[in-house]
C-alpha cells in the first residue's frame, strides 16, 4: 500500500521526500516540499505517514494538504487506494521557519488496509 500512496502523491508535482530535505534542495523546488516518516504497527494492517508540507504560505500548504486528500480519499464507495478501507488526516499545527521563509504544516495520515 505505501508504494501506491507514495506513487499518488508524487501526482501533486511537487518534491516528495523521506525523513528531511535540505536548505539547497528546497530552494531548487521553489521552496515547496512534502517531507515524510513512516511508521507501521507491528503485526497490523495499518500504518501512518507523519507529514510536513513545506511551502512560502500558509494558504500554500492548505492547498496542498487539500489536493493530497483529494488524491487518497475516496467518496462514498470510491476506492482510491487499493486494499485500503479508511484513511484518516489528524492533528495539524503550523510554524514558520524564518531563516529559509517557509511555512510547516505538520499532520499525520493513518492507513487502514484489509489483509
Amino acid at each position: 500500500m505505501l508504494k501506491e500512496v507514495l506513487s499518488k502523491l508524487k501526482e501533486l508535482g511537487i518534491l516528495i521526500r523521506s525523513f528531511g530535505v535540505d536548505e539547497e534542495e528546497l530552494l531548487e523546488n521553489d521552496k515547496e516540499c512534502v517531507v515524510y516518516t513512516y511508521g507501521s504497527i507491528e503485526r497490523s494492517n495499518r500504518f501512518r505517514l507523519d507529514i510536513r508540507i513545506i511551502a512560502k504560505t500558509l494558504d500554500r500548504c492548505l492547498e496542498i494538504k487539500e489536493n493530497m486528500e483529494d488524491l487518497l480519499v475516496g467518496i462514498g464507495d470510491e476506492v482510491k487506494v487499493k486494499k485500503c478501507t479508511k484513511i484518516t488526516f489528524e492533528g495539524g499545527s503550523s510554524a514558520t521557519e524564518k531563516e529559509t521563509e517557509t511555512v510547516h504544516l505538520l499532520f499525520t495520515i493513518s492507513f487502514v488496509g484489509h489483509r
